[in-house]
């Protein structure tokens, strides 16, 4: 983020003060959202649950994993290179030897978690603590190898045409015009 900071203008919300200082890499880009990789099982099916992410690739899993592609987007690009470069550059050839069911992203791979079509899937947490909440056979680890996570951040870029829409933007303020009736 450091290499962008010149492309922003300086802004503050108006919560800047309830910030952390250790999660700020500039005044210029404030923290929105952290979202972190985890596995989930569904807990009607598994009576023997993965631990950590190496034990996706063990073949009494063979089946039961469902797996969102590396091409799908930038936070499944993020847990790639985390397996790569924290499990081996041959997790996935011992992962694919599980034969794992492949989906295009998080959406479809975490309802199917919930309807028992797989019983395994490594997915950002945000997306199946919802459906734990809301009662679905889930439960949810973070791996004891890490946790891969995506960092989001808000900033104005200095090109920005309406800088002062971007700052009701931000904070929250922004309101709609009211339709006539």
């Amino acid at each position: 983020m450091l290499e962008l900071v010149d492309l922003f203008q300086d802004y503050a919300p108006p919560n800047a003060a309830d910030y952390i200082a250790d999660v700020l890499v500039s005044p210029k880009l404030w923290p929105r959202a952290t979202l972190g990789w985890s596995i989930a099982y569904n807990s009607e099916l598994m009576k023997t649950p993965p631990q950590s992410w190496q034990d996706l690739t063990k073949p009494e899993y063979a089946g039961k994993i469902g797996q969102v592609i590396g091409p799908s987007g930038g936070t499944t690009w993020t847990r790639i290179m985390f397996e790569r470069q924290v499990l081996g550059e041959d997790y996935w050839t011992r992962q694919a030897a599980t034969k794992p069911t492949l989906y295009p992203s998080g959406a479809p791979a975490s309802d199917a978690l919930v309807r028992g079509e797989v019983q395994i899937a490594p997915l950002l947490y945000n997306i199946v603590w919802t459906k734990k909440r809301d009662g679905a056979p889930l439960e949810i680890f973070f791996p004891p190898e890490g946790v891969p996570l995506n960092p989001y951040a808000s900033g104005i870029p200095k090109t920005a045409a309406h800088p002062n829409a971007a700052r009701l933007f931000s904070t929250g303020t922004s309101r709609r015009r009211a339709r006539p009736s």
